[in-house]
């Protein structure tokens, strides 16, 4: 059967409830259906190294999911990142998960910001 692409997207800066929140629900969908947690792979804002974003707080649930499951997380999780060409502004530095993190990245070449959510949300079923 095949997987459900299920995408949260959200905030740069989660503090205490939400981060858990977020990762319980990443664990939950992964516990109880076949899918695959899509995110913009947004690690957080260079100048705000503590701050845990949406996708981040995701990472971490799937993360417990896999350790439990014994699942590879390149199958559970995916970044979907912008071409670095058109990713951002010239006034923040976006920090963005890679292939180092045990994840499947996916750059969305020539797509703008709104063009790479827009391709998000009509290949997953987004929350």
């Amino acid at each position: 059967m095949r997987s459900v692409r299920m995408c949260i997207y959200g905030g740069t800066d989660l503090e205490g409830m939400p981060t858990t929140f977020v990762a319980a629900l990443a664990e939950k969908i992964l516990g109880s259906m076949p899918a695959v947690i899509v995110t913009g792979g947004f690690r957080q804002y260079a100048d705000r190294p503590a701050a845990i974003s949406t996708d981040t707080a995701a990472l971490m649930g799937a993360r417990r999911y896999v350790n439990e499951s014994k699942r590879n997380l390149k199958e559970c999780y995916e970044a979907w990142v912008p071409d670095p060409i058109l990713d951002g502004r010239s006034d923040v530095v976006a920090i963005r998960m890679t292939e180092a993190d045990g994840i499947t990245v996916r750059v969305l070449t020539g797509r703008t910001a709104l063009g790479r959510r827009l391709a998000m949300s009509l290949a997953s079923t987004c929350l």
